[in-house]
């Protein structure tokens, strides 16, 4: 089953800043793996809890990392940290996102 997918209003201002320089397209490309059906929403437990994705050893946040395509052509990386310390109810919540 797919968790639910919160994306904290700080995550979308970043990624939605003219800073970031994304086209509606490319915007949509990020957010469709954030919160849609095949992208963080069906993150194995393996990988959500594999030491070399956790934030820190005792961390309640891993991160997950998105490379893509833009419209423009251009290879674009994207980190983002999840909280997950509501996984047992099904809740991962997007806290964090750079640009690598």
């Amino acid at each position: 089953m797919p968790y639910h997918v919160e994306i904290q209003e700080r995550v979308l201002d970043y990624l939605g800043s003219p800073e970031r320089g994304l086209s509606v397209e490319d915007l949509d490309k990020l957010l469709d793996f954030l919160d849609g059906p095949t992208g963080l929403a069906i993150v194995p437990d393996a990988f959500r809890n594999h030491p070399i994705n956790r934030t820190a050893s005792d961390a309640a946040t891993f991160n997950i990392k998105y490379a893509f395509l833009t419209s423009a052509g251009q290879i674009r990386e994207f980190r983002f940290v999840i909280n997950d310390t509501s996984i047992c109810y099904g809740v991962l919540r997007v806290v964090y996102a750079d640009e690598r």
